[in-house]
């Protein structure tokens, strides 16, 4: 839920479109940029947990789209969090948000 407005500038949460369908994430997964052997084996951190922005941004842009989610303030959305999403930097002032994870 959003506790003030976002716009483009403020922050906004953003997702790829399409990037959690099961073709992506094995296209992904096959160039290395998403997911590795070694992250199978080991507990903590993977690689898709924290994606370089140069990729989301070069690479990605390229054939996804990446849509901001612009609120106001007091709206609240739901969203698969198994796609590629991230917050976008702030460029004027911040944003506040109180965030939930669930899983199923």
């Amino acid at each position: 839920m959003f506790l003030t407005d976002t716009t483009e500038e403020s922050g906004p949460s953003e997702w790829v479109v399409g990037t959690h369908c099961l073709s992506f994430k094995l296209r992904a997964v096959a160039s290395g940029k998403y997911l590795s052997l070694k992250d199978l084996a080991k507990r903590g951190q993977r690689k898709y947990s924290r994606l370089p922005d140069v990729w989301v941004d070069a690479d990605l842009r390229r054939r996804y789209a990446i849509r901001p989610i612009l609120c106001s303030a007091g709206d609240t959305f739901l969203v698969d969090t198994s796609s590629i999403h991230r917050a976008r930097p702030c460029q004027e002032f911040g944003r506040y948000a109180l965030t939930a994870y669930y899983r199923l």
